[in-house]
């Protein structure tokens, strides 16, 4: 027996019906271990997975059916009082369903080498931490399902963060939710899909530009993207920022922009400069190794404030990631 024992579950994926005979078992059914109603529960996990493949000579990701599913597996969960506060966890929430399918065996699995797996990752924690806020369940963990794939090619396009020690994209992407801090404050944008437009599939017609923004302290943190589900080439969107202040009197910001995209923390496209090397030398395995660091679009600088607002332009490319840092300043 292990009494301190997390007991949860039930870890299934598409099988709507069996998580909640699962959650009305363990809610009043008859415990066949103790005699009694009832069987105790820690925490609620299911998978949620979308689906890839080629439409037209390019890769298609579903982000919208990946959405659906988590919404319907807390839907179930808010059916049930008593759970509607227990701890949910995603056990695996990803793309599609295939890890150990390469791109090599199926094309489509081409976006886990590409800044496009960065930002379908950071765009699915925003939009399932606001699904889960909307139906009113307690959202705690989302996980990935990636391996190792040792001794593979560089590159072969297996859901992996990293290819024989050289970072991917995607794992740029998750450094960069792993930095946030503090408590999430609003962030509006004009450019946002919307989560009832991706789920009747508007994410293959236009691209979604929204953000997630937390504080703490004198330090605010916005997170920006340019997500399609398409993989098709696309024009950079010019994005115009306004963060305001916490006081009109404040003079300025220091500011840090991390970036990801097809010339920023990108191992994968200078490996492609290189001839694509399955055996490459001791200076080009530095070289991607330093490539898949996640890197600053432009060095750190001081930004003026004028009557409490702080104003930013650039541009984010399609398939791009902006974690950008404010420090306030008196």
């Amino acid at each position: 027996m292990l009494p301190g024992a997390v007991f949860g579950g039930p870890h299934t994926a598409g099988a709507p019906g069996f998580l909640r005979d699962f959650l009305r078992h363990c809610a009043s059914g008859n415990n066949y271990a103790t005699g009694e109603k009832g069987t105790r529960l820690d925490y609620i996990s299911f998978h949620s997975k979308g689906s890839t493949r080629t439409v037209e000579g390019y890769p298609q990701m579903d982000l919208g059916g990946n959405i659906r599913v988590l919404k319907q597996g807390f839907s179930i969960i808010g059916q049930f009082p008593q759970y509607r506060q227990r701890p949910v966890i995603i056990g695996e929430c990803d793309p599609e369903g295939l890890a150990a399918l390469s791109a090599r065996q199926h094309p489509a699995n081409i976006y886990r080498n590409v800044s496009t797996y960065a930002v379908y990752e950071v765009a699915m924690m925003k939009h399932s931490l606001d699904l889960a806020e909307r139906i009113g369940v307690n959202l705690q963990g989302v996980l990935t399902w990636a391996f190792m794939f040792d001794g593979r090619d560089y590159f072969e396009g297996f859901r992996t963060l990293s290819t024989n020690g050289v970072d991917k994209p995607v794992l740029n992407g998750f450094k960069m939710l792993g930095m946030l801090r503090g408590e999430r404050i609003p962030l509006q944008s004009s450019g946002a899909v919307g989560p009832d437009a991706i789920l009747k599939g508007e994410l293959r017609r236009r691209s979604d530009i929204d953000g997630i923004a937390t504080r703490d302290g004198q330090k605010v943190q916005i997170l920006l993207w340019n997500y399609h589900d398409r993989i098709v080439p696309g024009s950079a969107t010019a994005v115009r920022l306004s963060v305001r202040a916490p006081r009109e009197d404040l003079s300025g910001a220091h500011l840090v922009h991390y970036r990801v995209d097809d010339t920023h923390s990108n191992a994968y496209t200078v490996w492609l400069k290189m001839g694509s090397p399955q055996q490459p030398t001791r200076p080009q395995i530095e070289s991607l190794k330093a490539a898949g660091r996640l890197e600053m679009l432009e060095p750190a600088c001081f930004a003026d404030v004028n009557d409490g607002l702080l104003e930013l332009s650039f541009e984010l490319p399609r398939f791009g990631v902006s974690l950008i840092e404010i420090n306030w300043v008196d």
